[in-house]
């Protein structure tokens, strides 16, 4: 692994979680991952659920690294995921990104070894 780094997701669609992570059964927990290419990985942390009705929730991931993905693996296999999804803000260490894939994947040559 080459290193890793914070993400964190605010959105209003519950379906986010899921379609990073594609469960095997239909529940979401703190700590399971899913492979997005060799060793590069993203970890689900949990989310924080703002209070008032209908507020957006945040979920916190870490983005594991692997040696040899590019940024661009990593930049569209998040953007795929994201895209149609109601998203308000996209975090990648600390940095506030939009959500499409050239800043995504700009972001992202930060935590890369391409």
């Amino acid at each position: 692994m080459v290193g890793s780094t914070k993400l964190r997701i605010s959105y209003r669609d519950r379906m986010v979680n899921y379609d990073l992570l594609e469960p095997d059964d239909k529940r979401v927990a703190q700590g399971m991952s899913n492979t997005i290419e060799d060793d590069t990985r993203i970890v689900y942390e949990g989310t924080k659920i703002r209070k008032g009705v209908g507020g957006p929730e945040i979920s916190e991931w870490v983005l594991q690294v692997g040696a040899g993905v590019s940024a661009s693996v990593i930049g569209n296999w998040i953007y795929d995921r994201l895209k149609d999804r109601d998203v308000e803000f996209l975090e990648i260490g600390g940095e506030q990104v939009e959500v499409d894939e050239e800043s995504i994947q700009e972001t992202l040559d930060k935590y890369t070894d391409d």
